[in-house]
């Protein structure tokens, strides 16, 4: 006979190794999680829900300490690349910028689900942007001339990675096109009308992906003919903005040819684009830099922030944006292979008393949803009974740290990890845009090893619904 299943949490185990968090320091919260991160450059934070409210202050109190502290100069989103743009020009105050404040910065996140990037929370890290930014930039104009060249590589990035804006990455080709060359954009027009695209999505036409590949080569082209010393330049940065949008246009083409399809194929076409567009972008600002690295922050939810060889769910098959952001870190830097494990943290709720903002379907109305109570076999319900148990609603749970100085990954605790990775038994929760309490078990759980997909775990255990900026009047709660 082979080992007995376990069936029970050791709660007295996890309470052990909780680090408490008040919620409202952010410094003495996190302390503890900055030092574990080490020398990474890059650090996935997830998200177990895209509407709760806790987990973006969280999120964005924990980047703010990376960008100070620890250096890192980019922030990039599961938001689609041109309406995150408009906030990058904003936040770094390019030329081309034409927002006053952050709202209109965000104003062009209007398709579904708007929530997720045009809510207050976003707004307030938006306008800290700017200002860290601006100080940046005030600083280097006191300085010497070959130090003024400095602040345009230095400010920090806000980038989208999304592939859902197939129109509006359309649009943004054509408006480069018309200033660089209108015959071409005139020709683009012609490909880009909604009954080509409609058909396109219902696989009866011929698609656009040659017009586009040669679009793409013919930006990337213009790109290196710009001399040396110039390739900090906002000409130079239009060009690579107008080549991400035609990335965008081919691989979502690609992407909704197949989203019917049964499987991971749309999943993987998603991810795979997410990766695209991070390495083309790690490429451009490490060209930047002349070769210098840089350092990353990934928002994206849970079921793309974790480690895909550790993700024990019921998909097998799919790709994961942890694993990828590895390898193109190796890719980069190979000869530092075994030091470049990026930091994936995961913010994982307890949702005893919780509530969401999510649609009940695809591009349906936001709604304020009751979260169901956990289920007993999940990791929320052990999490919520160890909060109740140590009388500490909000922890943090480590891993692994890696070091500083060797920049080597080690484990925290083995039994803890053990203890978490237990996949045969502790269910994971994850809600997207859409909650169906109804169908919960089969929606939205699935069997993982926490410990081991994350190197870290933020416990909340009462949460509230993130709001729109548009619709600041509360819902009824359904």
């Amino acid at each position: 006979m082979g080992p007995a299943r376990k069936t029970a949490v050791d709660y007295d185990l996890i309470r052990r190794n909780i680090i408490p968090l008040s919620l409202n320091n952010p410094k003495k919260d996190y302390d503890t999680l900055l030092e574990s991160i080490g020398s990474a450059r890059a650090v996935l934070i997830g998200e177990a829900t895209h509407g709760t409210k806790e987990f973006y202050h969280e999120r964005i109190l924990i980047t703010q300490r990376l960008i100070k502290e620890k250096g890192f100069t980019v922030v990039a989103c599961e938001a689609d690349w041109p309406d995150a743009y408009k906030v990058n020009r904003y936040v770094q105050n390019y030329k081309t910028n034409e927002s006053r404040n952050a709202k209109e910065a965000l104003s062009d996140f209007k398709r579904f689900p708007k929530w997720m990037w045009a809510n207050q929370e976003v707004v307030n890290f938006v306008e800290w942007l700017r200002n860290y930014n601006d100080q940046i930039e005030a600083k280097a104009k006191s300085q010497s001339q070959s130090e003024k060249t400095k602040p345009f590589s230095e400010k920090v990035g806000f980038y989208g990675l999304d592939i859902y804006s197939l129109f509006g990455s359309i649009n943004n080709i054509i408006q480069y096109l018309d200033k660089i060359d209108p015959k071409a954009a005139k020709q683009a027009r012609l490909k880009s009308t909604e009954n080509y695209t409609l058909a396109t999505y219902f696989q009866i036409s011929d698609t656009c992906e040659d017009e586009v590949i040669q679009v793409l080569k013919s930006i990337m082209k213009k790109t290196t003919e710009y001399p040396q010393d110039n390739r900090d330049s906002e000409e130079v940065d239009g060009l690579f903005n107008a080549e991400m949008n035609a990335l965008v246009v081919k691989d979502a083409e690609d992407y909704y040819r197949h989203a019917m399809a049964v499987g991971p194929e749309s999943w993987n076409r998603r991810d795979t684009h997410m990766m695209n567009a991070l390495e083309r972008l790690i490429k451009r600002l490490e060209g930047r830099r002349g070769g210098k690295e840089f350092k990353s922050v990934i928002w994206a939810h849970n079921r793309y922030s974790s480690e895909g060889d550790l993700y024990a769910a019921i998909k097998p098959k799919e790709r994961l944006v942890g694993d990828a952001v590895k390898s193109i870190l190796d890719n980069f830097h190979a000869k530092d292979l075994d030091m470049d494990v990026p930091t994936t943290l995961d913010l994982l709720p307890i949702l005893a008393q919780a509530s969401v903002t999510a649609a009940s379907h695809w591009d349906g109305e936001r709604e304020v949803k009751r979260v169901n109570p956990s289920l007993p076999q999940s990791v929320e319900n052990a999490f919520h009974t160890v909060a109740v148990k140590s009388n500490e609603p909000n922890f943090l749970l480590l891993f692994t740290r890696i070091s500083s100085e060797t920049s080597v990954k080690t484990p925290t605790s083995t039994d803890l990890i053990n203890e978490l990775a237990d996949s045969s038994y502790l269910l994971q929760r994850a809600i997207g845009v859409i909650y169906a309490p109804d169908t919960e078990y089969l929606s939205h759980y699935f069997r993982a090893k926490t410990s081991k997909q994350f190197d870290a775990v933020i416990h909340i255990d009462t949460t509230s619904e993130v709001k729109p900026l548009e619709e600041d009047e509360s819902l009824e709660l359904s």
